[in-house]
């Protein structure tokens, strides 16, 4: 392998973590990803071999070029277009050596990461950086508020400290713009465009309620739709009860415009631009409800969401008119595509075919008949390929598995933990129940483990992450089972665990519970990941606190593979660690000891709120331990 090509792997690596980190934009960054893996492939100079799925070019010279250019990309996305690009940043490049075939050496990488890290980009005056640090950006996002800051200033006529506290303050305008990202910082006037229209979204919302309110207050006979001409108002007003919830509404529209070159972001016909017609987000929000469901779409980056939306899409059943619609509870103008019931474990079975999956919708196949041939290969009879096939599929499982012993049932010994698993898997039925009953691990989808706030409170504020923990953490409830049912008893001695345990730096270890003591604790933990992330880095405190949620549902996840049972609010040690490099959060998962088996996982969340996890190991302690009929 040439030494060369094997530099990539660590370098690239270093500088992805830098690049998104510095607002780099998200295609480029997810094609270093990929890249940063070249240094595992075998590559000779004289074959034909491809290179991973990025690069279709077969010799080393070419390779060398693309990984140049792309390197190149991200840079000039960093910063909002080439002629933005400091000096000391374009003489680190050194731009004309490019295209000629020559490897991108470690020392290049590491000069411009250097360049760029001392680089205030955009501040006028010396303690602008200072002030930014102050607020609680890290060095690495520097680029990216400098930048952000010099957009507003020239968008509100605002001075360059009053630019930086309105993007430091949590849920202002501005900082809710930064969060989304992508083409809002790519100049100016995008982001003086991006700033106008958070303000006719509310205008537009408030049009939608104050249109639906009368008609939902009239009886169904009397109501006139004649005004209710959009799927957009119809449905979307049923879901509007709180200020929350329009946040989160927004969120999801602004990131789809922050990636979708095809919205004019100078229109002011806000249905054009915000209603179904025009954006995939709304379409989808419209449609749909639940906020576990929306969570699950809200872990998979912006860019690859449409692939989920298009798969449930094709599931469904379209009304005539908003009459019809109305009538038969028909939401966005549609029945559902998949019961909601099931469509937690239809986006598993996407998820992990994902790369087949965003192919086909590339290619413009990600039709339901291909989706069912293709994923769900296991389905007998495949009907006419519409919403009745799939959701007929899941009713039969979900049928054969309540099935006593006494009336025939074959899998009462893993009734409780298969859809689980499958939610959880992707996995089909049979694959689950053989990997059930002996005790072997289960794939885990990508994007599916990542934690992110629920839809309902992204509200641009730290609440959110509050109304969690308060929720969660005083009622651990012991909750941990073999077998099925209430058949077998709980393994876990209430007088032999204190609740959630919490380790944090220079900290002695406390609890939450249900006791006054326990009570108050859980306001320290608040404070203290708070405190931890930074005033600034609102979207990965409210991730941190998704620890009682998202952290545990991986555990309630994980644990069908050795046949035990769990919920949402069992006990559990936390262990929350910070880079203070990078700024990174991580949280350690590990069992209790009053625990008869172990499990351990961790959960890193970034400065931009984005979730990473290792694998969930768990295991029983003992052998003559095991329960169920399972080999663990």
């Amino acid at each position: 392998m040439p030494s060369a090509v094997t530099a990539y792997s660590d370098q690239f690596r270093n500088f992805v973590d830098f690049a998104t980190k510095s607002g780099g934009d998200e295609k480029s960054i997810a094609l270093l990803k990929g890249t940063s893996r070249l240094g595992e492939f075998s590559i000779k100079a004289n074959t034909n071999d491809k290179i991973g799925k990025i690069f279709r070019d077969d010799s080393i010279k070419d390779t060398n070029n693309a990984v140049r250019t792309l390197f190149k990309n991200t840079i000039v996305n960093m910063f909002g277009g080439e002629n933005n690009i400091p000096k000391t940043v374009l003489d680190a490049m050194k731009l004309n050596d490019y295209g000629k075939g020559k490897p991108l050496s470690a020392r290049r990488i590491m000069a411009v990461k250097t360049a760029i890290d001392k680089e205030a980009r955009f501040f006028k005056s010396a303690d602008a950086a200072t002030a930014a640090l102050n607020k609680g950006w890290t060095q690495a996002e520097l680029p990216k508020i400098a930048r952000a800051t010099s957009f507003l200033v020239q968008a509100t006529g605002v001075d360059e400290f009053e630019a930086i506290n309105q993007l430091s303050t949590p849920g202002s305008k501005a900082n809710r713009l930064l969060n989304y990202g992508g083409r809002f910082l790519e100049s100016a006037g995008n982001f003086a465009n991006g700033l106008r229209l958070i303000d006719s979204f509310a205008t537009w919302f408030k049009d939608i309620c104050d249109t639906m309110t009368p008609i939902h207050n009239q009886s169904r006979d009397e109501a006139d739709y004649s005004n209710a001409n959009t799927f957009t108002k119809l449905n979307i007003s049923r879901k509007i009860t709180n200020p929350e919830l329009v946040k989160g509404f927004e969120k999801f529209a602004f990131e789809e415009l922050s990636i979708n070159p095809k919205a004019n972001l100078s229109e002011t016909n806000m249905e054009k631009l915000f209603g179904f017609k025009n954006n995939k987000a709304m379409n989808f929000i419209g449609r749909n409800g639940g906020d576990s469901f929306y969570s699950t779409i809200s872990n998979i980056p912006k860019e690859k969401r449409a692939v989920i939306y298009t798969a449930l899409t094709v599931f469904a059943k379209p009304a005539n008119n908003a009459q019809e619609a109305h009538d038969n509870n028909i939401g966005g103008g549609y029945k559902p595509w998949i019961d909601n019931a099931h469509s937690p474990t239809f986006i598993a079975r996407i998820l992990k075919n994902f790369d087949k999956a965003e192919s086909m919708y590339k290619e413009g196949t990600l039709t339901a008949q291909n989706i069912i041939n293709e994923f769900f290969s296991e389905i007998p009879d495949k009907g006419d390929y519409d919403y009745d096939t799939i959701n007929n599929y899941f009713d039969n499982i979900v049928k054969e598995l309540a099935r006593d012993e006494d009336d025939g049932g074959q899998y009462c010994d893993v009734s409780d933990a298969a859809p689980l698993a499958m939610e959880n898997s992707g996995c089909t039925f049979d694959e689950t129940v053989t990997a059930l009953r002996n005790g072997q691990p289960l794939p885990v989808p990508q994007y599916l483990t990542t934690g992110t706030i629920p839809f309902d409170k992204m509200d641009g504020t730290t609440i959110g992450g509050r109304k969690l923990i308060e929720g969660d953490l005083y009622r651990p409830d012991f909750f941990y089972r073999f077998g099925r049912g209430n058949k077998n008893p709980n393994l876990l001695n209430v007088n032999n665990c204190k609740g959630f345990g919490f380790n944090f730096p220079n900290q002695e270890k406390f609890y939450t519970n249900g006791t006054q003591e326990g009570r108050a604790n859980i306001k320290i933990v608040g404070d203290t990941i708070i405190k931890m992330c930074g005033q600034a880095h609102v979207n990965q405190a409210n991730n941190v606190m998704m620890l009682s949620q998202s952290g545990l549902a991986c555990l309630r996840g994980g644990l069908p593979q050795v046949n035990a049972t769990s919920n949402e609010h069992v006990p559990v040690d936390f262990t929350i660690s910070k880079n203070d490099t990078n700024g990174d959060i991580t949280i350690k998962y590990t069992s209790p000891e009053a625990l008869p088996f172990k499990f351990e996982w961790t959960a890193t969340v970034d400065v931009n709120g984005n979730a990473t996890t290792t694998p969930l190991i768990v295991a029983m302690k003992n052998a003559d331990q095991q329960q169920g009929g399972i080999n663990a």
